[in-house]
């Protein structure tokens, strides 16, 4: 064992390992969803979805639809579907039968009764697929209920962690994130509804799960890390910096798990707070952060090692080459044993073959600020927002996720 590893455990089994345990007090003890492997597998998270908008065992009749149906309401506004669904809501007398994965379809809600239908398309640290003979799957999922269907109104939901928008042509779908659910679920729990034992654990276990997978906000967490980072900013950038070495190190347990959770809310640098002496990655810093209108998202790992992210995932990788001189960059999205032929020149040409496929990624070489263009600003907010093959409008926004 190192001398550094030594006295970073050292720390961790001295008195830090108290302020580790206020993350864990954070959380249930024992999550009965946890354990089940839900993370973010969303095939089990639909199917909680399901449970929750049902009335089969909750016996809280539909008010969780209802009331997420109500917040769907507000962010969609615009929505030339939404007096519609305003007016569906006031009936207030639904009778549903809730599908899970027919043809590929998250959830589909049926009211027969009312002719009304609600496709749900549910993504956990996922993207939309967009290419295919079919349109994209929001496409295809448009057809399939359209025709078995036919005489329904219907609404189209496309639920995601950061209230992403559809891809272009895809006006049906309305936005929604989890937020909404843990927002109403904790409501019903605050009202001290009629919940028996087993209801309020599974509730009560979705949102620990939500929130320490941080697919919906946790305020008090966020202090907590946020705190931390704050007072012990050299000794987690160390823990950080010999991650793999740490690793093999025996902790408890417990304090493992939270260290997990407190590393992953590493604080992202803005520029002013970076040391770089690489002329070309303080431009294309800057030129990401005059075009895209937040604050850019840095991760650094090392001296020449630079992770630029986005609000969901880690994203582009750049590296200061050998030379000192030159940077280059790889993209997460964009792996090669994911892409066929024609897919991977679609990409070249798009972005005017600034980069080229290797036996793994796609790597762009920067040797003068010239090459930091429109091509390659383009590419990076694509990446940010995971829309490289679905080009669309939306801000650069990041958070702390590693």
């Amino acid at each position: 064992m190192s001398k550094k590893i030594k006295q970073l455990k050292d720390f961790i089994d001295g008195d830090f390992q108290n302020k580790l345990e206020e993350i864990d007090n954070n959380f249930m003890d024992y999550n009965i969803l946890e354990i089940t492997g839900m993370g973010h597998q969303e095939t089990k998270h639909s199917n909680i979805l399901g449970w929750l908008f049902d009335n089969s065992e909750h016996e809280l009749k539909y008010k969780i639809l209802d009331e997420f149906l109500k917040k769907v309401l507000l962010k969609n506004k615009n929505n030339e579907k939404i007096e519609e669904l305003k007016k569906y809501i006031e009936i207030n007398k639904y009778d549903l039968e809730i599908y899970r994965e027919r043809n590929n379809i998250d959830l589909r809600i049926v009211d027969r009764k009312n002719k009304v239908v609600i496709t749900i398309e549910n993504k956990v640290f996922a993207s939309e697929r967009t290419e295919g003979l079919d349109g994209g799957q929001l496409q295809k999922y448009e057809k399939i209920i359209d025709k078995k269907y036919n005489n329904y109104q219907k609404y189209f939901i496309f639920l995601t962690i950061s209230l992403e928008k559809p891809s272009e042509g895809k006006e049906n779908w309305m936005i929604a994130n989890h937020q909404m659910v843990t927002d109403t679920i904790e409501e019903i729990i605050k009202n001290k509804e009629n919940l028996s034992v087993k209801t309020k654990i599974i509730f009560e276990s979705y949102v620990d799960l939500l929130k320490k997978k941080k697919i919906v906000k946790d305020a008090k967490l966020d202090r907590i890390c946020n705190q931390l980072w704050k007072d012990y900013k050299n000794e987690l950038n160390l823990i950080h910096e010999l991650k793999k070495e740490f690793e093999n190190i025996s902790i408890d347990k417990k304090l493992l798990n939270s260290l997990t959770i407190l590393m992953a809310y590493k604080p992202l640098m803005n520029i002013k707070d970076l040391d770089i002496k690489n002329e070309l990655l303080k431009v294309l810093i800057r030129k990401i952060n005059d075009r895209l209108t937040d604050n850019i998202g840095i991760v650094k790992p090392n001296d020449i090692q630079f992770y630029i992210k986005n609000n969901i995932t880690k994203t582009t990788f750049v590296w200061i080459e050998d030379n000192k001189n030159n940077i280059s960059m790889n993209f997460n999205q964009l792996k090669s044993s994911k892409l066929n032929k024609e897919e991977k020149e679609n990409i070249l040409n798009k972005y005017n073959h600034i980069g080229k496929f290797t036996n793994r990624e796609f790597i762009v070489k920067i040797n003068n600020e010239s090459e930091i263009n429109n091509n390659l600003l383009n590419l990076i907010e694509d990446e940010m927002t995971n829309s490289i093959n679905k080009r669309k409008s939306k801000k650069f926004c990041v958070n702390s996720i590693e």
